[in-house]
């Protein structure tokens, strides 16, 4: 065992075995022991100088085995040992730096899932402000429209009153005008009478408000005495058409049955006969024309309401049920 330590080991450093030892002697002594002849002292001079020099307190030219040559003698007498240790840590390390470098790796992924994550969650933020944001838009959008309907409202209600007032100062002003008219006639100002009958005359798409007290002062106006015959019996009603442009007359003569009940159309603008309106057997008691002076209505004693087409003299409507005493026309008939 003992040849075999001498063999295959190092020798124990003195040292250990007595710490009080100089380290240059301890140098000295283990390149004495060196087992490659090629690291000990060549000759006996060499070591006897050495020896000198320590004893002197001067450098010694032996230097100690530092850690890495004894690592490289001791891996050079168990190679085996030293070529597994190797691999083992070569191993080591290289498993060391894969698990280093996946480690780094996985930190990256980490911190890119994590910097995505931030982002994705940016994103979520800012789609949610934008919806947000959107959603004001359209609630101001449904305040402004909801502004305009109502101020549409306001202003078809603004609209109509003005309408309805326009129309009822329009009114005001005709009944006003026509007491005017009245009176200037009263005092004989008969072109003050014509100024004041003319400006009552409805411009067009306005409404003919004018009744039968216009159409009565434009009459008592004219100084020229129109004859009008054609009736084979007495007339016994007059009726002028709401623009004063038509004037109907009815006659009979209930003396004399056999004379023919008759209804009469005069332009008044050339007094020509426009039509001639037969039917009635007695006579003719009462004509009145609608609104727009399309249709006439004709009564005679008992007999039923006629309505005529004022443009053609046809015939529209006999109306039987009671007695008729007076009759009023709409348009819409």
């Amino acid at each position: 065992m003992l040849i075999v330590q001498i063999l295959t080991e190092e020798p124990p450093a003195p040292r250990r075995l007595n710490s009080r030892i100089p380290r240059d002697l301890e140098t000295i002594c283990l390149k004495c022991l060196q087992k490659e002849p090629a690291r000990r002292y060549q000759t006996a001079r060499e070591l006897a100088n050495d020896l000198n020099r320590f004893f002197n307190s001067e450098p010694i030219h032996a230097r100690p085995v530092n850690r890495a040559e004894r690592l490289w003698r001791w891996c050079r007498r168990n190679p085996q040992l030293a070529g597994l240790t190797a691999a083992v840590a070569v191993a080591l390390i290289a498993g060391t730096g894969v698990s280093t470098y996946f480690a780094f790796e996985a930190e990256r992924n980490t911190q890119q899932a994590i910097a995505a994550l931030e982002e994705t969650e940016r994103e979520k933020q800012r789609a949610e402000q934008e919806k947000q944001r959107a959603e004001q838009e359209e609630n101001r959008a449904d305040a402004r429209a909801d502004e305009a309907r109502t101020a549409q409202t306001r202003a078809e209600a603004n609209a109509r009153l003005a309408q309805q007032q326009k129309e009822l100062a329009r009114r005001n002003l005709y009944a006003a005008e026509m007491k005017l008219a009245q009176n200037a006639y009263a005092d004989a100002h008969i072109g003050r009478v014509l100024e004041l009958l003319e400006r009552q005359r409805p411009q067009v798409g306005d409404e003919d408000i004018r009744g039968f007290e216009w159409n009565y002062m434009l009459g008592l106006c004219r100084t020229d005495l129109v004859t009008l015959g054609g009736h084979p019996g007495p007339v016994t009603c007059v009726a002028f058409s709401p623009d004063g442009k038509i004037l109907a007359s009815g006659s009979g003569d209930s003396l004399e049955p056999t004379i023919p009940a008759e209804v009469l159309l005069w332009d008044t603008r050339t007094w020509q006969l426009q039509a001639k309106l037969s039917g009635h057997r007695a006579v003719i008691t009462s004509l009145a024309f609608s609104a727009d002076g399309t249709m006439l209505a004709t009564i005679a004693g008992r007999e039923a309401v006629r309505l005529w087409d004022v443009r053609t003299g046809k015939l529209q409507a006999i109306l039987e049920g009671g007695r008729a005493v007076g009759a009023t026309v709409s348009s819409e008939v």
